[in-house]
């Protein structure tokens, strides 16, 4: 996606698909248990602060989408920037508190590492972002044809930004001490630093950004959902034990399985989910047409076979409602 002068996203930007797939990559190798890269978890941080920036960004949109003038957008405008200065002091309090909680008289690695408390830097880093692209672009004053220029500035964030969060990557471990106390405010900045670059709507030349939307970035990119959600149950199963194989024809095995399942799944539940159609046909309107569902002795029937007298009555007006037909 790419912000215009109001702030609103206007397109799709392939290169932070590209984003997901480095992330989800560095995790894959990192369950795979190769020796490079061994800081690969840092992967789901990528993540968390690219998520924080694109679902701020959509509600920020949606918030100012209606283009009236009124007494809810004159405080909202105001709680916008007060929020972004609340959301950088949380992404720092959080960083903060990760530093005091980790070591040996702390609450330990697993804490800060599964704490949402401490883990909340990222997502509140991308959206400190949001907030601040938001807020430049809808600053009074500002021409409504203004566009953000791409500057040797920008180019040289993302190049630097990538840099640094490959590097990251390469040196982390999980018993890195300097990880948990700064470690993944750098990761956080250099993932940010990659996002400004690429979502620049000014025409140049950006290393990270054509680097990121190249062929394989993309697809991976595009499948990064199902193939983070995936490979760690095939993992598991597919084992030396379970097949008889290890080194390169495990790993080939393993990253195969991962890919084509993903695939599937990109194909036959992620995709007719997000557009709610399969092959083209509406999915809830078909469901809505099938017959049973709208004979409301048919449905008891099934449900109650299904789950039991005692839950039907809890489940049926539910059930009833997702798919459209009337509840009695």
């Amino acid at each position: 996606m790419a912000t215009n002068a109001e702030g609103r996203v206007t397109a799709h930007v392939d290169a932070l698909d590209g984003i997901r797939a480095v992330a989800v990559a560095a995790v894959l190798c990192f369950h795979q248990g190769l020796s490079w890269p061994q800081g690969g978890f840092l992967g789901v941080e990528a993540f968390f602060v690219l998520s924080g920036f694109l679902i701020t960004s959509l509600l920020l949109t949606e918030w100012s989408g209606s283009g009236r003038i009124s007494l809810g957008n004159f405080w909202g405008r105001r709680a916008r920037r007060l929020l972004f200065g609340i959301t950088v002091i949380g992404a720092i309090a959080s960083a903060v508190e990760m530093a005091v909680l980790y070591g040996p008289q702390g609450a330990g690695l697993n804490r800060v590492y599964y704490g949402t408390d401490t883990r909340a830097q990222a997502f509140l880093a991308g959206a400190a972002l949001a907030m601040a692209v938001h807020l430049r672009a809808s600053a009074p004053g500002r021409p409504s044809s203004a566009r953000p220029r791409f500057t040797v500035v920008s180019a040289a964030a993302g190049v630097f930004g990538f840099a640094g969060l490959v590097a990251m990557i390469d040196l982390a471990r999980s018993s890195s001490s300097w990880l948990f106390r700064g470690g993944f405010l750098v990761v956080d900045a250099s993932v940010l630093a990659i996002i400004v670059s690429v979502t620049s709507t000014s025409p140049g030349f950006s290393p990270a950004r054509r680097l990121l939307e190249t062929w394989p970035f993309r697809k991976l990119g595009l499948i990064s959902y199902g193939v983070y959600l995936w490979h760690f149950p095939l993992f598991l199963w597919l084992t030396t034990q379970s097949t008889g194989l290890g080194g390169m024809a495990l790993l080939t095995l393993r990253f195969g399985s991962t890919l084509i399942v993903s695939v599937i799944s990109y194909v036959v539940v992620e995709q007719p989910i997000r557009t709610r159609r399969v092959h083209g046909w509406p999915l809830l309107p078909g469901l809505r047409r099938a017959p049973f569902l709208h004979r409301r002795p048919a449905l008891s029937q099934y449900v109650q076979t299904r789950c039991g007298a005692d839950l039907q009555a809890a489940i049926l007006p539910y059930l009833r409602r997702i798919v459209g037909a009337p509840v009695h």
